[in-house]
């Protein structure tokens, strides 16, 4: 807890560092109670599969849904974890400049279609810090600590739930 303050001290200064505390704190009861608690962590045995969101295609699906249904196929059985490179809105460097963290491409599925993985495999997905420190629309009024925070706080949880992300964090 001390650390925290010492952190929250030094980027936000004495005056500003207790409130935003206090809302670190009510943040963290409001959402913590949602994050499960999993069976184990990564170990040497774990092995995860890096790719885009439309790396997997097929007719007539999108390619979440398509990349879903490969990876339980051909791959549940040597892969534990998914690593979705960023599949959000974009305008530029291969999804890598977000528009808005809470929404999926919608030309690569949606937020279900995300969701449906964890029954087989856990997720890794990117947060794209760097280029939320230039724009990224929504992001704006998120500070950067606070965007560690709520990543932070959101591992694990239902991907659903992360278009729930307050945009006034801090």
């Amino acid at each position: 807890m001390k650390e925290i303050i010492k952190h929250l001290t030094f980027l936000y200064g004495k005056d500003k560092s207790p409130r935003i505390y206090e809302r670190v704190q009510i943040l963290t009861g409001k959402y913590g109670a949602r994050i499960p608690l999993r069976d184990g962590e990564l170990t040497e045995r774990d092995s995860l599969l890096i790719t885009y969101g439309d790396q997997v295609q097929s007719l007539n699906k999108k390619p979440l849904q398509t990349l879903n249904e490969f990876c339980r196929q051909y791959v549940s059985d040597i892969v534990s974890g998914i690593h979705i490179l960023p599949f959000y809105p974009w305008t530029s460097d291969d999804g890598f400049s977000v528009v808005d963290y809470r929404k999926v491409d919608s030309n690569l599925g949606d937020w279900d279609d995300i969701s449906s993985m964890q029954d087989c495999f856990r997720l890794m997905l990117d947060g794209v810090i760097t280029y939320a420190l230039f724009g990224a629309g929504s992001l704006l009024c998120i500070s950067i600590i606070g965007f560690a925070f709520i990543i932070l706080l959101f591992i694990g949880s239902s991907p659903k739930r992360w278009k729930e992300i307050p945009h006034d964090v801090i």
